[in-house]
């Protein structure tokens, strides 16, 4: 009875998917705080850590550093909309940390009133981020980039939404390229 339930539910996820995909939907991660804390987590010694907000967020090719320097880790914090004054100063209180930064910041984000506009990411990491997390964040992960079911645009309220008040069944369709491809200057950096 169970086998034959699982079966009839992996046929209707398959059919799901295919229509999905068939229809221009690909597999999209949900980027949020349980990612960053994730890409905090890659923060060790010899990692390239990435801070600032969406400009080093979108226009970094995180492929491309990791072609260039593949025997460093690379994390990726860059939070849109913020400034990274709490980001800059968590890595620099975090012994485990003997990294290189690269930051993009405004000389606004140093001004006492900048200082903690990512201090809630940070305070989420050191607080709230634990195993449980850690292991769901993965599973999340793994099979978000690679199903389109898994698509958030997808979600059933969204859906929803679309149909009540856009007078349509779809959303628009998201490509799951968050990477940009931009070229990194390499130049001068030593690790």
């Amino acid at each position: 009875m169970l086998i034959g339930a699982l079966v009839f539910f992996a046929l209707i996820a398959g059919t799901i998917e295919g229509s999905w995909r068939r229809l221009g939907y690909v597999p999209s991660i949900l980027d949020g705080v349980d990612r960053w804390s994730a890409e905090r987590d890659r923060a060790g010694p010899g990692t390239i850590a990435l801070v600032g907000s969406s400009r080093v967020l979108f226009n970094v090719s995180i492929p491309t550093l990791r072609r260039r320097y593949p025997e460093h880790p690379v994390a990726q914090l860059g939070i849109g909309g913020t400034l990274a004054g709490a980001v800059l100063r968590d890595l620099a209180e975090d012994p485990a940390f003997d990294g290189a930064v690269i930051a993009s910041m405004r000389a606004s984000a140093f001004e006492p009133a900048n200082l903690d506009s990512q201090q809630p990411w940070v305070d989420y990491y050191h607080e709230e981020w634990n195993v449980e997390r850690r292991i769901s964040r993965r599973l999340e992960t793994e099979l978000a980039s690679r199903l389109a079911i898994m698509n958030p645009t997808l979600s059933i309220r969204r859906l929803g939404v679309e149909r009540v008040e856009k007078g349509r069944w779809l959303p628009d369709r998201c490509s799951s390229s968050t990477a940009i491809a931009a070229s990194v200057p390499t130049s001068g950096f030593t690790a």
